[in-house]
């Protein structure tokens, strides 16, 4: 699992694939991502359209919204039923600037929630 360090701009980057394997470039695609915001006792999900380029699909996510913690993301073809879903998770570590503000913690969503 990948870390990043809170306040950070975190780069997403995806690649679609058909059921065999193929390359495909969607007409659009969506990333969702679920966090912890700083001081909320509630997980937030939020939706964001990907930029393709070439064949990758990308969204710049500022993480400053986010507590220290684990995040889910789940980035889907649009226009229908989705023809390719990835689905990922990545650590979000306070930094030492903000570990007095979101604390040094991790929050574990694996317990009965399946990616």
């Amino acid at each position: 699992m990948k870390t990043f360090t809170r306040d950070s701009t975190i780069h997403l980057k995806f690649n679609f694939r058909d059921h065999e394997g193929v390359l495909i470039n969607p007409l659009s695609a969506t990333v969702t991502l679920s966090y912890k915001p700083p001081n909320a006792t509630d997980v937030t999900t939020i939706s964001y359209p990907l930029v393709q380029s070439g064949s990758d699909w990308t969204y710049d996510w500022d993480s400053s919204v986010a507590s220290a913690c684990i995040i889910d993301v789940h980035a889907q073809t649009d226009g229908g039923p989705p023809t390719s879903a990835i689905d990922c998770q990545f650590r979000l570590k306070a930094n030492t600037t903000n570990r007095r503000l979101a604390g040094d913690y991790w929050l574990d969503w694996d317990a009965g929630y399946g990616l």
